[in-house]
């Protein structure tokens, strides 16, 4: 998936009812390996969020730096619902 398409198709205001210009603040929460425990204002964010949307995204996710297992996981570690698991790509 091209990174120009998400951002001018789905990404573009609100994918998976996640606010593009909010998301940066959970970005340190799902880069890299070892990511930053999320902020609060990332789980205000992701308790919003439609985890079964990011699914279908998942595949997407490391095209803008996001390991799709943290972010995944990002609900449990703000204390929500775990998400459904995601069916394998």
């Amino acid at each position: 998936m091209n990174k120009q398409k998400c951002l001018t198709g789905p990404w573009r205001e609100e994918p998976c009812r996640i606010p593009t210009d909010q998301l940066a603040s959970c970005l340190p929460a799902v880069a890299g390996n070892h990511p930053s425990p999320p902020t609060k204002q990332c789980c205000k964010v992701i308790s919003k969020a439609d985890m079964p949307c990011l699914c279908s995204y998942r595949s997407a996710l490391p095209n803008f730096g996001i390991n799709p297992a943290n972010a995944m996981a990002l609900p449990q570690k703000c204390g929500l619902k775990a998400p459904p698991k995601c069916p394998k790509i």
